[in-house]
Order: structure tokens, then sequence, then C-alpha cells
């Protein structure tokens, strides 16, 4: 069964970590771009329709725009990533996702890349 992930695209961080991703990252082989997870697994793929969509668009539009930076390499056991700076933001939205969607809680080893 195919999962999904919720993440925040980093563009701009692309063309520092391509090379290496396109190599080590098994998403970014599947397409995935530079980003930072917020959850994952999600739901499975044949659970997402426009109405899954649409709540989750309320959901992120109601939280405010905030900057942050990549500011240094961190690792899980099998995993390096780039620890964004500050944090807090991205463990807010990932709380906010667990209240509402509590049939996919975040699990240990969840990354942000």
């Amino acid at each position: 069964m195919p999962e999904t992930a919720l993440v925040v695209e980093v563009p701009e961080a692309e063309p520092l970590v391509s090379d290496w991703r396109a190599k080590y990252d098994w998403s970014a082989q599947r397409g995935v771009p530079a980003h930072v997870t917020l959850l994952y697994p999600f739901v499975p793929t044949e659970r997402v329709d426009d109405g899954l969509l649409r709540e989750l668009r309320v959901l992120f539009a109601s939280q405010p725009a905030f900057s942050f930076r990549l500011t240094r390499v961190a690792r899980f056991p099998e995993v390096a990533w780039l620890a964004p700076e500050p944090s807090e933001p991205f463990a807010g939205l990932t709380e906010l996702i667990v209240a509402r969607y509590p049939d996919y809680p975040q699990t240990k080893g969840s990354t942000t890349r």
C-alpha cells in the first residue's frame, strides 16, 4: 500500500543538495524535491482525494507564514538531514496535522530533510 508524506518544499536548497540526494535519497530518486518533512507516513495514496486536499489547504492556510534557515547537518542512524532553525514552526505544523488526523501519528524517526 503506497504511502504519502506531508512536506514543505525547499526549492532554494535543491542546488546545494541535489547531487547528494540523487545518489543517496530514495525520495529524490522518485521525484520528491528538497523538503522539510512534516509527517511520514501520512494517508495511503488511495485515500487522497479532493476533500482531503481541501482540508489540508484550509489547515495550512490557518497558520502564519514563517522564515527559517537550514543551519546544520543532523543524523538519525540511517539518515542525514538539514536541520531547520527555528524548528518550532515545523513541530507546530506536525502537531496540528496529528491533532486533525489522529489515525496518522508521527512515528519515531520522522525526518526533516
